[in-house]
């Protein structure tokens, strides 16, 4: 649960998160 919280506070992590679990 601390990477879904680091994108909701971090909007720049929240994209390279989002392109992580996209790949």
């Amino acid at each position: 649960p601390g990477r879904l919280e680091l994108r909701k506070y971090n909007p720049i992590l929240r994209k390279y998160t989002l392109h992580k679990e996209i790949k």
